[in-house]
């Protein structure tokens, strides 16, 4: 068989099972987002809600790259943290506010420092923050099953 034979060969045979491939459907399927249940950590202090929060250390250094001042070093998330409400330290910096940042911080300027207790810092976290990943919204993604 000579060589443009077989090319000529070749060409029907790649013509004719190209159109007998089925075509892609255009018709498109709606999905919706599915639901996600979250559990989120509530706080859970180790001692009775009236005792006091141990008292503060020094406050760290004001970090100029971080422009918030409730996520950041500084007065609140060292008293959450003195306070131990959670189980791991770092789970209040995923809660968002429920509240604005200016109403979270006044919330907490309304306590007096050298009385707080475990019980005003279980209020604050439950009247102001939300649950973890609750402000991340759901998506869906063609192909992938969840």
């Amino acid at each position: 068989m000579s060589t443009s034979l077989r090319k000529l060969a070749a060409l029907v045979w790649l013509a004719h099972y190209t159109y007998a491939i089925p075509q892609a459907s255009t018709t498109l399927a709606t999905t919706s987002v599915p639901t996600v249940i979250i559990s989120t950590s509530v706080p859970s202090p180790t001692v009775p809600l009236n005792s006091l929060v141990p008292s503060q250390a020094v406050l760290p250094p004001v970090q100029p790259w971080c422009i918030g001042q409730i996520f950041c070093p500084g007065q609140l998330l060292q008293i959450v943290n003195l306070a131990q409400p959670y189980s791991d330290a770092k789970t209040i910096v995923d809660k968002p506010t429920s509240k604005s940042s200016q109403q979270v911080l006044a919330d907490f300027a309304a306590f007096n420092l050298s009385t707080l207790t475990e019980g005003n810092i279980v209020n604050l976290l439950d009247n102001d923050f939300l649950g973890e990943g609750s402000r991340t919204p759901g998506c869906s993604i063609t192909g992938i099953q969840c």
